[in-house]
């Protein structure tokens, strides 16, 4: 409900007083939120370079969030404490001398226009009519989910990712993983030594705990979702409860408030999806490589099986005559094309490009945003 004129002046104190005690347990909520966030800690994996480079990305992320939620405390807990200062100026003020102040001397908050645009002191200075008066502490008060707290949102349950890493199991035969003499002595014929170390880089890691982190971004949005819906609605209750130039400009501060609860709740969502494709894609290569591997690990084990019967050395000229010469050329040809997957696999990283903007984004909001601190607000 507003006056007659969007710029009449009215405050009912206990209205402020009743929605700032809303927005403090919100602002516990996120401090909750926050300490849960930090006990995650993103671990790499040796050798595991595809793996790697999406934890690197997750931890940027990660920071950022940490960052983010840290300042968007400060800025609830101000919004509070200032909803709190001006009800207890309005108690021990008379409303009409408060509307005249409202008129001449009007408190920006972070610098929002308090006459939005217009001629100074247009239509304030007079108290909003009775009839459009909110003057009863009836508005609707959301606050946060208590049952569990951040874990609510950030734990998926026991066992959610196990096996997400199961994939990687065929990439790497125990023959090949620890080979042989004569295994060994292929291996290096056709230039393959460093078959488990390219494998490991294309496909290495715990997956499981890289989707389990991409869980949490998404829980972490869906809790900025449920913060940003009820702050919408416990603002718009303080705007009936305080009308006039002061809250004109406080209106502006809670909206690009809200709006960056919104970008930060769409950037952790962004940001997971980003990381699951990033995951998925990884596991499609991996299939396709698990064939190619499975036909070289079968041309390897016998050259290496037919050499070990005649005892013949590969680098002779009698040898590209046997089995174990077509054997080796095959799995040759093989390892180029494994290795041509694994290479193809940097390509994904451009998936993951989204964090580092969605980073620079949320740095940007904690830059611009201030936290508020006005002593005089009616």
């Amino acid at each position: 409900m507003t006056g007659s004129n969007p710029n009449d002046f009215w405050l009912l104190p206990a209205g402020l007083e009743q929605q700032a005690g809303g927005f403090e347990q919100w602002q516990g909520a996120l401090a909750g939120m926050n300490d849960e966030l930090k006990l995650i800690v993103p671990y790499t994996s040796d050798n595991a370079e595809i793996f790697n480079y999406a934890i690197g990305r997750f931890g940027e992320m990660h920071t950022g969030v940490l960052k983010w939620i840290a300042h968007m405390q400060n800025v609830i807990a101000g919004v509070a404490a200032e909803l709190r200062d001006v009800a207890r100026e309005g108690r021990t003020i008379d409303l009409a001398q408060a509307a005249r102040i409202d008129k001449y001397s009007p408190t920006e908050y972070n610098g929002f226009d308090p006459y939005g645009g217009g001629s100074y002191g247009k239509g304030s200075g007079t108290l909003a009519p009775e009839s459009d008066r909110w003057d009863s502490v009836d508005a609707p008060l959301y606050l946060p989910n208590t049952g569990g707290g951040a874990r609510f949102y950030l734990d998926a349950g026991p066992g959610a990712f196990d096996g997400a890493s199961d994939f990687t199991k065929r990439l790497l035969p125990g023959d090949l993983a620890s080979p042989s003499e004569w295994v060994s002595v292929v291996l290096e014929h056709i230039g393959a030594t460093s078959f488990r170390e390219t494998v490991l880089s294309g496909f290495g890691g715990d997956w499981g705990a890289l989707r389990a982190h991409a869980a949490r971004l998404q829980g972490t949005s869906k809790f900025l979702g449920d913060a940003h819906s009820a702050m919408t609605s416990n603002v718009g209750a303080v705007l009936v409860y305080w009308q006039g130039h002061s809250a004109n400009s406080a209106s502006a501060y809670f909206d690009e408030m809200l709006a960056g609860i919104a970008g930060a709740r769409d950037g952790a969502a962004k940001a997971a999806t980003a990381i699951n494709e990033y995951c998925d894609a990884v596991k499609d290569a991996a299939e396709v490589v698990a064939g190619v591997i499975d036909g070289f690990r079968d041309s390897v084990v016998i050259a290496a099986i037919t050499l070990a019967a005649g005892g013949k050395n590969p680098f002779t000229e009698v040898l590209s005559k046997t089995a174990a010469g077509a054997a080796m050329l095959n799995a040759w040809r093989l390892w180029s094309k494994i290795n041509d997957h694994v290479q193809k696999l940097q390509t994904i990283k451009q998936g993951l490009s989204v964090i580092r903007g969605l980073t620079t984004s949320m740095d940007d909001f904690t830059s611009k945003l201030h936290v508020p601190v006005m002593a005089e607000t009616s």
